[in-house]
């Protein structure tokens, strides 16, 4: 995985709260930002720790974790700015502790694995804590085309090939082509390129497909639209039979 920019925010706060006699650690989420821009792909979780009887100094360490699309395990993503103690010293009644990540990959999901720690005036740790996160989801937002089918007209030497965008975003302006038989027909740009869920019809004039040849469609085929998904780009149709042709 690529390095992410991190920025990491420390706030040390003083409440008037007393002691605690047991450890007190909490995480919270605040900000998930999905985008199709990578560098606007954030998140930010916040750590709390209130201060033990006796402790003189408090710490905090952030462990990134990311997990793929149906993968069944998180990983530590080795990032700078992560695996190091953050240290209040002297000891503040409360210590808070927030880690903004920037850059994020697409699609995965994260996490931040946050462990606390007190320790006394010697450096004698007095207890530990461990607690993770909410989740923030970085779905693919990008747009995806697919042809549906590949429609032969009455005269058998039309076609008609319905695309769809199954992705998330609209889709720029892209080519469609068209090989039938191995003859390249010339390629068609959908110039208002499609909306999310939106469909679209070109209708490509050709030679007649033959009995035991072949129909070959691919859209972007100019590679113009960047994608989710690049590898249902092709579809292809074997030419069917007289009495099926004859049918329409």
């Amino acid at each position: 995985m690529k390095p992410l920019l991190l920025i990491a925010v420390a706030l040390g706060l003083w409440a008037p709260a007393a002691s605690a006699a047991s450890p007190s650690a909490t995480t919270r989420l605040l900000e998930c930002q999905s985008s199709l821009d990578p560098s606007a792909r954030t998140m930010t979780v916040e750590s709390r720790m209130r201060t033990l009887d006796g402790a003189r100094r408090l710490q905090v360490r952030f462990e990134l974790q990311t997990r793929l699309p149906g993968g069944a395990k998180w990983a530590r993503v080795p990032a700078p700015g992560f695996g190091a103690w953050n240290t209040a010293d002297p000891a503040p009644r409360r210590y808070v502790f927030a880690k903004r990540v920037e850059g994020l990959l697409a699609p995965a999901a994260y996490r931040m694995l946050v462990r606390f720690r007190w320790l006394d005036a010697g450096g004698r740790r007095l207890a530990s804590a461990e607690r993770t996160s909410p989740v923030c989801a970085q779905p693919d937002l990008r747009a995806d085309l697919e042809p549906v089918r590949i429609g032969l007209g009455a005269s058998r030497g039309t076609y008609t090939v319905p695309v769809r965008n199954a992705g998330r975003a609209p889709a720029e302006p892209f080519l469609v082509s068209l090989t039938v038989d191995g003859t390249a027909l010339a390629p068609l740009r959908v110039i208002t390129g499609l909306p999310v869920k939106g469909p679209t019809e070109p209708v490509f004039e050709g030679p007649v497909c033959r009995p035991g040849g072949s129909i070959v469609v691919r859209v972007d085929s100019d590679g113009a639209v960047d994608e989710r998904d690049e590898a249902d780009n092709q579809l292809v149709r074997a030419c069917p039979a007289e009495a099926a042709a004859a049918s329409g």
